[in-house]
């Protein structure tokens, strides 16, 4: 394991300032997307073949992949209609599936470098069991082991924050959830016609959408905590930005489900804190009475927040007039792309990312070095015996 960590690629140095590396992965994103529906989309569709076959797929994963895994099992569920379990790799260790038919199981890891210590694990389990295996990581990984199937992602990640990689391998996901629905005589055109033009909708993000980002970040750099909330397929989102947030900027954030949070945490909401809610276009939804209720709820929400003093701010699309104009009028609103919600897990991943990103500038701290180059942290894992 060690002499494979060796053979990877060295990431470039840190920057004292904007633009961090995590910057330059951001914007290059929507050119890896286009390389991913350009040169990875045979490769899925062969990979597809055999998954459409298995009667249960375990989703695998750790930290920002065990997200990716989340993201694949909203897929898998919602497009691919496919019985899958994401597990974070750590618990398929200690407490694998049982496997009772490894034939029609199969397992897909999620490792951004294709070294983290339980997920490789994981893939060599796989291989023991004879589990079908498929891993998804970046063009740049050493792998040395044999592995039945390979996805890969983007360039290798100059960044702690892990960005570029978690974008591709999500929509990786989306694509092979389309197409095992496609070999299983399910239809989605319009999620297919707008994954054609997702390269666009990112850079029109970031041509657009940057400075509402912006003024977020200069309310959010005030506020001790910081509070996201998702529904369904964005719930991921939720608690990747939270996780981002935390690596970044060296300070509190948490994500929930936002029911969950109404069941608990919002109790710890006050004036110390910035609440920040995903609400998606009832565009194109399989259940839109239902979709409208949870948005309904939300926005509910977001006006209870404020009713005890609490900051809110709400990510919603631009065609949506109706939502914002049942929230108070100091709410921070942040525009995404109209799009349908498996698309829109994808374009709010990228907003979540660059509001990480400029809340770190906003701050002064660097996104890309995961604290190793400040005492105490440059030395505190080598001196646990802890690797990564």
């Amino acid at each position: 394991m060690e002499e494979l960590r060796k053979k990877q690629p060295v990431r470039n140095p840190l920057r004292n300032g904007h633009p961090h590396n995590m910057y330059d992965m951001i914007t290059e994103t929507p050119n890896a997307l286009k390389r991913v529906l350009e040169e990875e989309v045979n490769n899925i569709k062969s990979i597809a073949n055999v998954l459409k076959n298995k009667k249960k797929i375990y989703l695998i994963g750790i930290g920002t992949s065990y997200h990716a895994a989340l993201n694949a099992r909203y897929y898998l569920k919602s497009i691919g209609k496919v019985d899958c379990e994401a597990i974070n790799s750590m618990e398929f260790i200690l407490n694998p599936p049982l496997f009772n038919d490894t034939q029609s199981s199969a397992m897909i890891i999620f490792s951004h470098s294709g070294i983290k210590t339980y997920s490789y694990q994981a893939y060599l389990k796989g291989k023991e069991l004879n589990v079908y295996s498929v891993l998804v990581t970046s063009l740049n990984s050493v792998i040395e082991h044999p592995i039945d199937a390979i996805i890969r992602t983007s360039q290798q990640e100059q960044s702690a924050a892990f960005t570029i990689s978690h974008s591709c391998s999500t929509l990786c996901s989306l694509l092979l959830s389309i197409e095992i629905g496609r070999l299983n005589g399910l239809v989605n055109s319009t999620i297919e016609n707008e994954i054609l033009v997702l390269p666009s909708l990112f850079s029109g993000i970031l041509e657009k959408t940057i400075p509402e980002i912006k003024e977020w970040c200069k309310a959010a750099v005030k506020f001790e905590n910081r509070y996201f909330m998702g529904y369904g397929g964005n719930e991921s989102n939720a608690h990747e930005v939270s996780l981002k947030i935390q690596e970044a900027t060296y300070t509190f954030c948490q994500g929930y489900n936002v029911e969950f949070y109404l069941h608990g945490p919002f109790i710890a909401t006050n004036e110390t804190t910035i609440s920040t809610f995903i609400i998606t276009s009832t565009t194109h939804q399989l259940d839109s009475a239902k979709h409208k209720e949870i948005i309904d709820r939300t926005l509910k929400s977001v006006n209870l927040v404020q009713n005890v003093n609490s900051t809110a701010a709400l990510i919603l699309s631009e065609s949506d007039n109706t939502s914002s104009s049942q929230i108070g009028k100091d709410t921070i609103l942040i525009r995404a792309p109209d799009v349908s919600e498996p698309v829109s897990v994808l374009t709010n991943l990228y907003i979540l990312q660059l509001m990480t990103y400029f809340l770190a500038v906003e701050k002064g701290t660097n996104p890309d070095s995961f604290k190793r180059n400040i005492p105490p942290y440059d030395t505190c894992f080598p001196k646990s015996g802890l690797i990564l």
